[in-house]
């Protein structure tokens, strides 16, 4: 009996070790190796999510037509709670004219370990639209105290007349 319960003690152990793992390598995934990516808004984007109350986390360009606001979950997950909603013209759209998209860390929904909102930088060109540069900050995952993970510019460009919003 004590034999076969030290064997089940290792291979719980085993298990426990294998989980961490897998989840160490869903982390990897969708850390800085991961491509931002844009989905449509959900959950993350809800007003009580801005950050600050509101009062630093909304940015607007092109006479309010385009809208930034900075949503954290309030670290759930842990690793990646920071979130960029985008408003933006959908010419497509009948009702509202307007599209709602959420910059993610990865394809997955994964949002990032912090984005430096006030340092959001926009330029226009007329033939192409708004490029709007986004600085942020990826989770570390290897695990070290509070090492802050990768820092990233992502190029993301909203061309009104069309619709599109598209990474440069």
């Amino acid at each position: 009996m004590a034999r076969s319960k030290g064997k089940l003690v290792r291979a719980k152990r085993s298990v426990r070790t294998l989980g961490a793992a897998l989840i160490a390598a869903g982390i990897l995934v969708t850390g800085a190796d991961a491509a931002p990516a844009l989905r449509d808004c959900g959950e993350v984007a809800k007003v009580t999510y801005l950050v600050g109350e509101g009062k630093d986390a909304i940015r607007t360009f092109a006479n309010g037509a385009i809208r930034l606001y900075y949503t954290d979950t309030y670290g759930e997950p842990v690793c990646c709670s920071s979130y960029l909603v985008i408003i933006a013209p959908d010419p497509e759209e009948e009702l509202a004219g307007a599209q709602c998209k959420v910059l993610h860390d990865d394809a997955n929904g994964a949002g990032f370990s912090a984005i430096e909102f006030k340092k959001i930088k926009a330029s226009y060109d007329a033939a192409r639209g708004l490029l709007v540069r986004v600085p942020l900050q990826y989770y570390d995952p290897s695990g070290v105290g509070d090492t802050p993970g990768p820092k990233q510019t992502v190029l993301l460009r909203i061309n009104q007349a069309t619709g599109a919003l598209t990474f440069e």
